[in-house]
């Protein structure tokens, strides 16, 4: 094992481990919750959002681990028909395809995240300044607000989104 693989699998090992005990404290806090609106009429307000967090850190910290050990969910049957040579060539054009999907999110949320910050700071409030900017990008994507019965595709969201992002971060 070369060097920089054996520290690509400490971290994921390390992350994975996180991961775990981030699960283990979720379900604490799940039981506590219910417990105290059980017998004290009263919990922990903030436990659901907490959880939602925890969720999203689980399934972060947990993927490149998986996928270093082959176990994520994926459709391997035209892999077992296939000849290896082209089945390992379909592997490698999922995982760049995966790869660049991945980046267009990590930029997409990054440029967020960026506008969410200028625009909460310079107007005192985060929440509206998420919301407007989470829905402003989609309503120009899409032509219509998400008050009504509009459904965004992804694939409109990752393709006219980030065209308007540039534009107005």
């Amino acid at each position: 094992m070369t060097g920089v693989s054996h520290l690509c699998e400490r971290l994921f090992a390390i992350l994975a481990s996180i991961a775990a005990l981030t699960l283990l404290a979720m379900v604490a806090l799940v039981t506590a919750d219910i417990v105290m609106r059980n017998t004290l009429g009263t919990g922990f307000a903030w436990s659901n959002e907490v959880t939602e967090y925890a969720l999203y850190i689980i399934t972060l910290f947990t993927a490149p681990w998986l996928l270093r050990r082959g176990q994520h969910v994926r459709i391997d049957m035209f892999l077992v028909i296939v000849p290896p040579r082209v089945a390992w060539a379909m592997e490698a054009a999922a995982d760049i395809l995966g790869f660049a999907a991945t980046l267009l999110l990590v930029w997409y949320g990054a440029a967020m995240t960026a506008r969410v910050m200028a625009d909460g700071l310079a107007a005192g409030s985060t929440a509206a300044a998420l919301q407007a900017s989470v829905s402003e990008p989609l309503v120009n994507a899409t032509g219509s607000s998400f008050g009504g019965s509009a459904t965004v595709s992804v694939a409109t969201i990752l393709v006219t989104a980030p065209k308007t992002l540039v534009t107005t971060v």
